[in-house]
């Protein structure tokens, strides 16, 4: 009795042994279906020396190799030239191996010689006894997020030159009324250096104005934009000079208004400033319309085309001369124009100050191209809605890259 107890209890052993290897195997095949099938990401393993061992349909997209290119050959054939010969790519395992983990961005070579630029992880993989069986490493294309960064930090310094050259003194102050920012213009125009008056409070208002300047100071904290008035304002040499000053809210990352830029004007100088500013405009408006990744546009308060940019003719296939007081709406698929679409979108932009939407656009030759779009209302001094400025990109291969993805997922 007590031997058929025993076969009992070892054959039920057996079986749930079995059934755990298979689980496990079961968790191992979805696994690795689940690697292979990313695409976003170039997933592969290496031997300790380096040694590709396996390679996801991501790293095929990315790199370009298939896995019987590329098994078995050393990683550093991603690498540039100039990189495998300082040693770059053995340094980097030294590192993983050292630290566990280790992570850069660079370029890297795909399979056909182009450049790409990488976010790379590698990671040491470690056995149950400590000894170094490998490693993974996880590579991603961030070329068109580097891109994006240079473009804006170019749009950045231009925009900061245009403010060096500008004749308008720039002058900041918080909430109450301490100088915190006085540019070279500011000095110019009244007289002191920025150190001699940043900290200080309104030294170039004098008790003449001071009721009128703490009026409009006021507004602006209290967020109103672009307030204008002409007054007479003090230089060190305690010489009141007429100057017209603008101001606009600042806001912190709360979305409060903490402080107020002056934007102020010698009218004595009016012409140079008026000049200058017409020059500035002119240069604005050369480089909007240069730009070839962005269609940038204008809208009138209807809707109607009324400025026409290089990238809105590359991306949408209107030469200007086309399209310019067509109504906007022609540029989006008939179900969505039918259903009132476009008009909801100018609807919420001059509501909420902007919009901002993804989704299927249209070309002159009526093909389909998906959209980041984004609408901004454009008011005047007094509130009044003056039009839109309209700025879209083409985003179809991102959109065709997160299908794909998709698909892939909903397969397994």
């Amino acid at each position: 009795m007590n031997g058929t107890r025993e076969t009992y209890v070892l054959a039920q052993l057996s079986r749930d042994y079995l059934q755990s290897q298979e689980a496990l195997r079961d968790s191992e095949t979805r696994f690795r279906l689940l690697v292979d099938s990313i695409s976003d990401y170039a997933i592969f393993m290496l031997d300790p020396k380096g040694h590709v061992m396996s390679w996801n349909k991501g790293a095929e997209r990315i790199k370009g190799y298939r896995a019987e290119d590329i098994i078995g050959r050393h990683f550093s054939c991603f690498y540039l030239p100039e990189d495998v010969e300082s040693g770059k790519p053995k340094r980097e395992l030294k590192i993983a191996a050292a630290q566990g983990r280790f992570e850069d961005e660079g370029w890297r070579a795909r399979k056909d010689g182009t450049r790409f630029w990488a976010n790379v992880v590698i990671t040491a993989l470690m056995g149950e006894a400590g000894g170094l069986q490998g490693f993974a490493n996880i590579t991603r294309d961030i070329t068109e997020r580097r891109r994006m960064v240079e473009e804006l930090r170019d749009v950045s310094q231009r925009l900061r030159a245009i403010i060096r050259s500008s004749p308008l003194g720039i002058v900041v102050m918080d909430a109450a009324g301490a100088v915190t920012m006085w540019d070279g213009a500011a000095e110019r125009i009244f007289g002191w250096a920025d150190h001699e008056i940043v900290g200080c409070t309104c030294p170039f208002v004098p008790e003449e104005t001071e009721g009128e300047f703490n009026t409009i100071f006021g507004k602006t904290l209290q967020g109103a934009s672009l307030l204008h008035v002409e007054m007479a304002l003090q230089r060190r040499e305690a010489l009141l000079i007429p100057v017209s000053v603008s101001t606009a809210p600042l806001k912190n990352a709360e979305g409060k208004v903490s402080a107020v830029m002056l934007m102020v004007a010698d009218l004595g100088e009016q012409k140079a400033a008026e000049d200058a500013l017409r020059d500035s405009e002119v240069r604005f408006r050369l480089s909007v319309e240069s730009v070839r990744d962005y269609a940038i546009f204008m809208l009138d308060p209807e809707g109607h085309v009324i400025s026409w940019n290089a990238g809105a003719e590359r991306i949408k296939g209107y030469r200007a001369e086309e399209i310019l007081g067509r109504h906007f709406s022609c540029f989006y698929p008939p179900e969505a124009a039918e259903r009132g679409w476009p008009q909801s979108e100018l609807t919420t932009a001059a509501s909420q100050g902007r919009f901002e939407d993804e989704g299927w656009r249209v070309r002159k030759d009526g093909s389909r191209f998906w959209a980041n779009v984004v609408i901004t209302a454009l008011r005047n001094d007094a509130g009044q809605l003056q039009g839109f400025a309209k700025i879209t990109r083409d985003m179809t291969t991102r959109k065709r890259g997160e299908d794909e993805t998709k698909i892939d997922g909903q397969a397994e």
